[in-house]
């Protein structure tokens, strides 16, 4: 089934495609023009997609929220013999004092070996019944966080424990 934003984008590209035709079967400019607009064209249509990919569902190459439920993940480890890097892709919702999130979000990290233990680790008590969140913390020089595993140059470290029993009121 078609989304309305995912109709409007293909009709989008439908007129666009139609002005490029009418100006090279009918247009009067001159050949660099009519190269030029098309190669600009093709950059448009390549730089929105890779635009869209990441509204559309597919894992964003964005920081992590402060704190967050996991749901899933996905990990690849590194190829040598292919020659590729790995990934790590996690599915969470973001919690905030106001509750969780409505939808969740995709996220793409770089592979790393302790977050992949720690993520093996979280997924075998998501296994056992016990919902896991995730927490990433700043570094920020003063303090060490024992079992949080440092993520890429940017200096994260993520964390996951279980999810808290809910404070019954007094009776």
């Amino acid at each position: 089934m078609m989304s309305g934003l995912t109709v409007t984008l293909a009709l989008a590209y439908a007129v666009t495609l139609a002005i490029l035709i009418s100006i090279w079967v009918r247009g009067q400019q001159a050949m660099w023009m009519k190269v030029a607009v098309s190669a600009l064209l093709f950059v448009f249509c390549v730089a929105s997609y890779h635009g869209w990919r990441q509204v559309s569902g597919w894992p964003a190459p964005q920081v992590l929220p402060e704190q967050f439920l996991l749901l899933s993940s996905w990990v690849r480890e590194p190829d040598e013999k292919t020659n590729t890097q790995g990934g790590i892709d996690l599915w969470v919702v973001t919690v905030t004092d106001d509750g969780p999130a409505v939808h969740p979000r995709a996220y793409e990290l770089p592979y790393n070996t302790e977050l992949h233990q720690s993520i093996e680790a979280a997924e075998r008590r998501m296994g056992q019944g016990r919902l896991q969140m995730g927490r990433r913390i700043i570094e920020d020089g003063r303090r060490t966080n024992v079992g949080a595993v440092r993520l890429a140059p940017d200096q994260q470290l993520i964390e996951f424990y279980d999810v808290p029993d809910p404070a019954l009121p007094e009776k």
